[in-house]
């Protein structure tokens, strides 16, 4: 049996550090959101990619979004993500999903393939993703340049095992904190990234979304080449110092 895996985009308007962050005009009149999901579009013939967002009024300009680029889309739970990320899957049939989260304009697609490839390759996994030198998975990192991939059961379980807040707002979180309870396998970054914790490519407020839209400029002029943008934030102390006081102020 094929497994049938999906990209699934977590986004929502109410964000408390910058609200409507993901709609916000970022590069060349286009948003995050649909920054995204023209990138996402080349899996688009392979795997169904569906917008996942609330049930609150103002977010309904995201679903909006989604019918303009004639993807998916699921309206679910503001608060309950998990449930969010459950229900979504099972309303399309989903065995398999790959999480994306809309505050990451610099999501590389080369890494997902490669993750897409290695979890093909490896039957039985639950949970699939990158980790720094340390070990620490991607996803809590500061680079916004990486998903996850995670198996419906993996998720489906962390529901029935678990009500606390933390894992029900962060999605995968309970998996990887629990490695003797599921398949978990992490995939070294590769080198230029490894031990890179000074480096910021994900937005939560202004200061991150100002830095950044600056920088993506250089990012797609130079053919989303993300190796050679980290070259040009070397070289631009401002840009790298902004970076570094945000990793400092949203430790994860």
């Amino acid at each position: 049996m094929t497994e049938k895996i999906g990209i699934i985009i977590q986004a929502r308007t109410g964000s408390t550090r910058l609200p409507n962050k993901v709609v916000l005009p970022f590069y060349n009149g286009s948003s995050i959101l649909d920054i995204l999901i023209n990138k996402l579009l080349v899996f688009k013939d392979t795997y169904k990619i569906i917008l996942a967002t609330t049930d609150a009024p103002d977010d309904k300009v995201l679903v909006d979004i989604a019918k303009k680029y004639n993807i998916e889309y699921y309206v679910g739970d503001q608060l309950d993500v998990l449930k969010r990320f459950v229900d979504t899957a099972t309303e399309f049939n989903l065995d398999t999903v790959i999480r994306v989260c809309a505050d990451n304009p610099f999501l590389d697609t080369g890494f997902i393939q490669d993750l897409i490839d290695y979890f093909k390759s490896h039957p039985g996994l639950d949970y699939l993703s990158f980790k720094n030198h340390n070990g620490t998975p991607a996803i809590k990192t500061h680079l916004g340049l990486f998903t996850e991939i995670v198996t419906l059961d993996a998720l489906r379980r962390v529901q029935q095992q678990t009500n606390e807040k933390l894992y029900r707002e962060h999605v995968t979180n309970y998996i990887y904190a629990n490695p003797d309870k599921f398949e978990v396998h992490l995939q070294k970054m590769p080198d230029y990234l490894n031990s890179r914790g000074d480096l910021r490519f994900t937005i939560d407020d202004q200061e991150d979304f100002s830095n950044l839209k600056e920088l993506y400029t250089y990012y797609t002029q130079h053919n989303d080449d993300i190796k050679s943008t980290i070259q040009h934030v070397d070289q631009h102390t401002n840009t790298l110092k902004l970076m570094i006081n945000n990793i400092k102020k949203y430790e994860k």
